[in-house]
């Protein structure tokens, strides 16, 4: 997937996996309870992670539908984890909820300080930029 050229994911310094382009976009600007309509990128729960930084989890849609989590740090969104699904078959539906892989969900729990951030803690970390005080 990152080795595309448009690809939502790019390998960093030291080999780290980045959010680019659309993924970047929407972890940064993107909030859960606004989705955007044509995207190929849905965003589930913002929390504030053990380590200070704010994560999100999302999906991609596409002929390689994947899910992940992205913490900010510093500057940029470093994949975290990232689990490729099996692509949905004709008329099957799955929820957002159910979207995240039962991996991505455990490191969520584990990994969450508090509980997940409401609308107006997502709008409030997206006025700064998701950087936390901490």
């Amino acid at each position: 997937m990152w080795r595309q050229s448009g690809s939502p994911i790019e390998r960093g310094a030291a080999g780290s996996l980045i959010a680019n382009g659309s993924l970047a976009g929407a972890l940064s600007q993107q909030l859960a309870a606004e989705p955007a309509r044509a995207s190929a990128v849905h965003i589930g729960v913002s929390y504030l992670a053990k380590s200070g930084e704010y994560c999100r989890t999302f999906t991609l849609a596409g002929a390689a539908p994947a899910s992940g989590i992205a913490c900010r740090h510093a500057e940029q969104w470093q994949i975290q984890a990232l689990t490729q699904e099996a692509a949905p078959r004709g008329g099957d539906y799955r929820t957002a909820a159910t979207a995240l892989s039962p991996m991505i969900l455990k490191m969520v729990e584990d990994e969450i300080q508090g509980e997940p951030l409401d609308p107006a803690g997502e709008s409030a970390a997206r006025r700064h930029d998701w950087q936390s005080s901490k």
